[in-house]
This record gives C-alpha cells, sequence and structure tokens, in this order.
C-alpha cells in the first residue's frame, strides 16, 4: 500500500494536486477546533474589516472573521461526508456481499428493497423530516440521515461484481474446503469490491448530498452548527471589495 503511494506521489501530477487539496481541507478542519471565536455569536471582532495579517479573510458586518467561519465550516463538511461515506458504505457491503453471494429469493427481495430506495425521491423525504425533527438534528444524525440514502448504487455494483466472483475457481476452491460462505464473503469477495465501495465512486452515488451539506443543512433548518457562508446585505457585498463575488479584488466605488 505504501509504495502504490508512493508510486502516485511521484508519477502522477494529478493525484499530488488532489492529495495537497486534501491536505489543505484536514488542515483547516483541524485549525477549526482551536478557533478563538465562537462562529455562532456575532460582533465579537471589528465589522467590515479588509483582508490582513490579522484577519486574513476580512470580517463580515456582523463581525465575524471570515477566515474562521471557512474553517468551521470545512469542519462541517468533511465531519458530515465522512459520517455519511462510511454509513451508505456499510449499508451498501452488507446489501451487495448478501444479494451477490447468495442469489435465489434473497437476492430478489434484498434487490427489490435496493430499488426502492433507487427510485425514492430523496428531497421531499428530507422535506418531511425537516419538518418531524425541526431544531433536533445535530451534525452527527444529519450524516447518519444522508447516509441512508447513498447506498443503493454501490449495493447493485458491489453485488455485480460479487456475481462474477463466486463463479471464479478461488470461491470455488474455498466452497469445496468447507469455508463458511461469510468468511468467504469477507475474505475472498470483500477485498476485491474495495475500490467498489471506496468513498471516491461513492462521490457519484451520494456526493450531491455529501459535498453540498450547507443545502442539506438549511433543509433540516439546523441551528447547532451554522452555514457555512455569512449571512449580509447585498449593499454591503458590493461595497466591499474583498467580499464581492463579482469584482474580485478591485475595489468597487458605489
Amino acid at each position: 500500500m505504501l509504495t502504490v503511494f508512493r508510486d502516485l506521489l511521484k508519477y502522477d501530477g494529478r493525484f499530488r494536486v488532489a492529495f495537497v487539496f486534501l491536505l489543505f481541507i484536514v488542515a483547516m478542519a483541524v485549525i477549526a477546533m482551536v478557533s478563538p471565536f465562537d462562529p455562532k455569536k456575532t460582533f465579537v471582532v471589528p465589522i467590515d474589516r479588509a483582508p490582513s495579517l490579522e484577519y486574513p479573510f476580512g470580517t463580515t458586518s456582523r463581525g465575524q472573521d471570515l477566515f474562521w467561519w471557512m474553517a468551521y465550516a470545512v469542519r462541517n463538511s468533511l465531519i458530515l461526508g465522512i459520517v455519511c461515506a462510511l454509513v451508505s458504505r456499510i449499508i451498501a457491503i452488507a446489501i451487495g456481499l448478501t444479494a451477490g453471494y447468495r442469489g435465489g429469493m434473497i437476492d430478489r427481495a434484498l434487490m427489490s428493497f435496493n430499488d426502492g430506495f433507487v427510485v425514492m425521491p430523496v428531497l421531499p423525504v428530507l422535506i418531511l423530516l425537516s419538518f418531524l425533527l425541526r431544531g433536533k438534528v445535530s451534525l452527527l444524525s444529519l450524516g447518519i440521515v444522508l447516509g441512508l440514502f447513498g447506498w443503493p448504487w454501490d449495493a447493485r455494483l458491489i453485488r455485480a461484481q460479487v456475481l462474477s466472483l463466486k463463479e471464479r475457481s478461488f470461491t470455488r476452491t474455498a466452497v469445496y474446503s468447507g469455508s463458511n460462505p461469510v468468511m468467504i464473503t469477507l475474505r475472498e469477495h470483500l477485498p476485491l469490491c474495495c475500490p467498489s465501495s471506496s468513498p471516491p465512486p461513492s462521490t457519484i452515488c451520494c456526493g450531491p448530498s455529501v459535498w453540498k451539506s450547507p443545502s442539506a443543512c438549511s433543509v433540516f433548518r439546523t441551528c447547532r452548527f451554522p452555514p457555512s457562508a455569512p449571512r449580509s446585505t447585498g449593499r454591503t457585498n458590493i461595497r466591499r471589495w474583498w467580499r464581492g463575488s463579482g469584482g474580485g479584488w478591485r475595489r468597487r466605488s458605489w
């Protein structure tokens, strides 16, 4: 594993860029734990300050440091993504391995259950849960809920691979040697399905719900952690050149 990782860093430029970006995200999440300001409080720093050594990204009109807000938002998104990926991967692996190896009625029942989640409209369900769990949703429980809707496509992919793997000679050898079916799937099939059950492919399946976590938080109306972008008036955003989205770093005068 270390040899593969070293070769990727040495020969693959795209992997190096992604690795540096990942380190930046992890670093932002770590420094958020030592934030000198409570992100829920307002007017703790001077308002509308331009970027400086003391305030790298400036401050808002509500007296909040944008740098520490961004670090706190990155930490929330990272935690939410990790929880969602873990929950969805565990469910996908369990259902995919069982359905692919057992086959028959068990396979049909599990795939029918899987197809029910595939066609289920996620957004209306989230809106319904927002009314049922208003004000009671934490970051951890939100990640678990999102993970419960992110496993169906990966489960089908793992099942398809297991259907192929169980016809291989090494599977038949394990069966003839008297190995337990559970141990066969865990020891023989799961390592070969790991690339399909790892987080990168899951980004295609449940990625929108993970990486757009601020939208999900808005749907659930959670107030235990702040949103990832400060709220202020449009006039203030235009007048403050370091916060304008269209003017770059050029000062705008009106």
